[in-house]
């Protein structure tokens, strides 16, 4: 008779069990499929910044101590890169930013401005490219620039998503962005090419 108990015993415990496992699974949404963010709409405010357009006026202190306004470079091709060193892609892109400069020193001006909170940190990668590419990195036609409150990246350029880059004519309208890494030395040779 115990024994019948016990058997009685853990068949009740094993189904009362097996009903609230049921219902705990029961109850758990199935999985979804993760969907593929969609591409950044463009922002339409007044400071949007779109290409086919005249860039907007800005000024600035490079790392050197230099003052410059965009203006200094009309008649030049810009490379406008939004870029800074904790930011993988910015990291890669940015030798064949150089090399690109390098090229094309007389048609072309990389302006590098970076979003770096840390200027020690954007002073590191810096020295590590100058080890790597000292003799770009010296060129006239690189200018590089700590953007640490935004003031031009984020007000000016509404640039949220690192990298980014712009692609200025001579006559200092934007023809092309580049949003993300995701493009060539190729590609953008292509594109110099067009503007040269």
């Amino acid at each position: 008779m115990v024994r019948n108990i016990i058997i009685l015993l853990v068949t009740v415990i094993i189904g009362a069990g097996l009903t609230y496992v049921m219902d705990y699974t029961a109850s758990i949404p199935p999985a979804q499929k993760v969907k593929t963010p969609e591409p950044m709409q463009e922002v339409t405010d007044a400071h949007d910044v779109r290409t086919g357009e005249v860039v907007p006026q800005f000024s600035f202190q490079d790392i050197r101590g230099d003052e410059y306004a965009v203006d200094d470079f009309q008649g030049k091709i810009i490379i406008l890169n939004f870029w800074a060193s904790w930011c993988t892609p910015c990291v890669k892109e940015f030798p064949i930013f150089l090399d690109m400069a390098e090229d094309y020193k007389e048609d072309v001006v990389f302006l590098a401005l970076s979003s770096d909170f840390d200027e020690a940190a954007m002073q590191r990668f810096l020295t590590k490219m100058r080890n790597k590419k000292a003799s770009a990195m010296a060129a006239k036609n690189v200018i590089i620039a700590l953007d640490d409150n935004g003031a031009i990246t984020r007000d000016i350029f509404q640039t949220f998503r690192l990298p980014e880059t712009i692609i200025i004519d001579r006559e200092g309208v934007m023809r092309d962005k580049l949003i993300g890494a995701d493009w060539s030395a190729d590609d953008l040779s292509s594109l110099l090419e067009q503007y040269r």
